[in-house]
Parts: C-alpha cells; sequence; structure tokens
C-alpha cells in the first residue's frame, strides 16, 4: 500500500469523522440529554429536521464549483467551513439548552454548514483517489462513519454526563480545529479544464442526468438505499420486544455493530482487486444484503438464542457496510471531472433519501403486518433489487480501470 495513498485517505477520514461527530450527538444523543430534561416528544422530534441540509445540498454545491479547478479549492472551502462550524459549535454551547428554540436554531445552521463541508469532503475523495486506490479510501470512508456514529452516539453522551453541555460544544469544536491542521497534507493539485468545459451554473446539477446511464444508476441507488437500512434501524425495538437486557441491546447494536462494520470497511479496503471489478462487487454485495434481510426471518420464528442474535447482527452490519463501500466507490466513479461537488451531491441525495424514507416508514409496517412480514417484506426488496441490479447495471456507461478520472469521459456535461 502506497504511503502516500494511506496518508491522504487517513486525513480526508480525519476530517469526515471531526466533522460528523457533532451531528450523530445532535441527531442521537441530543433527543435523549432533552426527554431527561422533561421535554416533549414533539419538541425532540422537530430536531431530526436539521438533517433536511444534507438531502438539499445539492442546491448550493454548483456555488462551491465556481473556479474549482484552481489548487487547492476544496481545501480552502474545508478549512473556511471547519472554522465557520467550530464557531457555531462554541455559540451552542454557551446556551441555555432550555431555550430550546433558539439552540434547535443554530443547530439546523450548524448541520447547513457541517453540509457544505460534506460537499467538500466529498470532492476531495473524489479528486485525490484515483480509479484503483478508490476501494481502499472508501473502506476508510465507511470506517469513518462507523467511528463518528459511536463517538456521537456514546462516546460524547457518556463525556457529557460527567462534565456539561459547554464541555462537549468545545471539546467538539477543538477536535474539528485539530483537524483542520492536517490538510496541508492533501495536495489538490490545479486541474486543467476539459475540452467544452462550461461555467458553473447554479442549475448545473441538471446536466448529470444528461448523462448516459445515469437515470438507470440513479434507479439502482434508489432501490438500495430502500433494502436492509430499515432493517438495521428496527433491530433495536425487534431486540427490545424480544425482552433482551437493555445493556446488552446497547452493546450489541452500539459496540459490537459498529465494530465489525468498522472492520469489515477496514478490511475490504485492503483487497483492491476485488473492487477493480465494480459489476462483480455490486452484484455480490447486494445478494449477501438479501441473505442477511432472509437471516432475520429465521430469527423472528423463534431462533433467538445469543448466538443466532450475535450472527444475524455481525451479517447485516458486514452486508450493510460492503454495500455502502461499492456504492461510495461508483459515486466517486460517476462524478464528473470539475463538478465533482455537485455530482457527489446528488448521489448521496439519492442514497439517503430512499433509506429515510423507508427507516420513516418501518414502524408503521411492523406496527400493520408483525416483524416476520416486515422481514419477508425487505428480503423480497432485495431479491427484487438484485434481479434489478443484474439487467440495468451493465454496458458501456459503467467506469472501468484504465479511463479517464471519474470513470467517463472529462468533455461529457
Amino acid at each position: 500500500m502506497k504511503k502516500e495513498l494511506t496518508t491522504k485517505s487517513l486525513v480526508l477520514a480525519a476530517l469526515f469523522i471531526a466533522k460528523a461527530t457533532p451531528q450523530c450527538f445532535f441527531m442521537f444523543s441530543l433527543p435523549v440529554i432533552l426527554r431527561i430534561r422533561g421535554f416533549s416528544l414533539e419538541i425532540i422530534g422537530l430536531l431530526q429536521l436539521a438533517s433536511i441540509p444534507f438531502l438539499i445540498k445539492f442546491l448550493w454545491a454548483p456555488l462551491m464549483e465556481i473556479k474549482g479547478a484552481r489548487a487547492n479549492h476544496f481545501k480552502k472551502w474545508t478549512r473556511q467551513t471547519g472554522f465557520a462550524y467550530a464557531a457555531v459549535l462554541l455559540a451552542i454551547g454557551f446556551l441555555d439548552l432550555q431555550n430550546i428554540y433558539l439552540t434547535g436554531a443554530l443547530i439546523m445552521f450548524a448541520a447547513f454548514v457541517s453540509a457544505t463541508q460534506d460537499i467538500a469532503i466529498g470532492a476531495l475523495f473524489i479528486k485525490l483517489l484515483d480509479f484503483e486506490e478508490r476501494s481502499f479510501g472508501s473502506g476508510i470512508k465507511i470506517a469513518a462513519v462507523n467511528i463518528s456514529s459511536l463517538a456521537g452516539s456514546g462516546l460524547v453522551l457518556i463525556i457529557y454526563n460527567h462534565t456539561s453541555w459547554l464541555f462537549v460544544s468545545c471539546l467538539m469544536a477543538g477536535f474539528l480545529l485539530v483537524v483542520l491542521i492536517l490538510l496541508p497534507l492533501l495536495d489538490e493539485k490545479k486541474s486543467e479544464l476539459p475540452p467544452g468545459h462550461q461555467k458553473v451554473s447554479l442549475l448545473d446539477w441538471l446536466t448529470f442526468f444528461k448523462k448516459p446511464g445515469m437515470l438507470k444508476w440513479l434507479v439502482i441507488m434508489l432501490a438500495q438505499s430502500l433494502g436492509i437500512s430499515a432493517i438495521h434501524f428496527m433491530m433495536r425495538p425487534f431486540l427490545v420486544d424480544l425482552k433482551f437486557d437493555p445493556d446488552l441491546i446497547a452493546f450489541l447494536t452500539g459496540i459490537f455493530g459498529m465494530v465489525v462494520g468498522a472492520v469489515t470497511s477496514l478490511g475490504a479496503g485492503f483487497v483492491k482487486s476485488f473492487f477493480e471489478n465494480r459489476r462483480r462487487a455490486l452484484l455480490i454485495f447486494t445478494g449477501l444484503n438479501m441473505v442477511s434481510s432472509a437471516y432475520f426471518i429465521f430469527i423472528s420464528n423463534g431462533n433467538t438464542n445469543l448466538a443466532h442474535i450475535y450472527a444475524a447482527i455481525g451479517l447485516i452490519n458486514i452486508a450493510l457496510t460492503l454495500s455502502s463501500v461499492i456504492c461510495t466507490v461508483l459515486v466517486m466513479d460517476f462524478s464528473r471531472k470539475e463538478k465533482e461537488g455537485i455530482d457527489y451531491s446528488i448521489q448521496m441525495t439519492a442514497i439517503h433519501l430512499g433509506a429515510m424514507a423507508m427507516m420513516a416508514a418501518g414502524g408503521f409496517i411492523v406496527s400493520a403486518v408483525g416483524y416476520t412480514n416486515f422481514f419477508i417484506l425487505q428480503t423480497l426488496i432485495g431479491t427484487i433489487l438484485l434481479v434489478v441490479t443484474v439487467f440495468l447495471f451493465k454496458g458501456n456507461w459503467i467506469p472501468r480501470a484504465g479511463e479517464k478520472r471519474s470513470g467517463l469521459a472529462a468533455t461529457q456535461t
């Protein structure tokens, strides 16, 4: 493994962890804090609106592409949004949580800044990693996702319980500022504008859909996001209803699941040759999703001894992680030269939109048909997805090794 590849992948992962940890804290830990303080579920539910900027960030992504060919363009965006993000976190820390509406407004603004920084970091992943390097970089990034989830939803909450609201806000802001010191280690060179390259327009994201095969790819991404994410989300109430101890549930779904995901993503990153055939990897991991869904049908029919529970949770975290790795690799591949931030934002919106919709509907589906039928439905969705992927994910529009960076002709718009 090249030292340069390891360095830039680890720096990008550190940037992602510093960016994502506060957002995970606000989404998963803050509701616990507010409930303990006696806030209503309606108020707590409204805080989930802070995820909206991550769904619509493609709307302002074109602004970030202006002069995007210059050296260190997205590094500057990462640094500037990092300073702004740290400042907002500090401001939130000095607020009294009882002033929930002002706190909520600042959290929403923090989400906007975080989503903007996410565009810049995502663009850096795409620009700095070549076709052959992307499996390793993607594995490191998905490991960073698991680490930030574990830190934001667990570690920071524990620290808060023994310190204060101001302390954890300063801690998250300080960590972000420290990580920004690593930016000089990334070498974002000046890009040569491709022939026929036009000035960036606010509606430039629409041209993404003109590329050959992009509608097929968006269908596949949306279908992928409808899969096992819903089971992963419903695992916790499922284990509660099976009468497992709350501490064991926290360990299984938090520590055990996150560790399995992190180890899997890191391991996947080193199997570079396997990921060079993108279609094979996508089909195998889609099939693994289907198998992991089917295992929960087995569990829900009374096979609830601890060994099966560990196996089911381990398998679904492995499947979800490997699917995320290959999808992240393909998001990089399908991003156009000098429009990395725009295309990254569009594709991530497609991935998150289906997952959020299915997770939101999961509780209603389980209430209506029960867990077993819910798992059967998810397995059926996984089977349909596998068939759809077999028939749609083929042809000359799929990026391959040896082609120009981004996997697509740079002249396409």
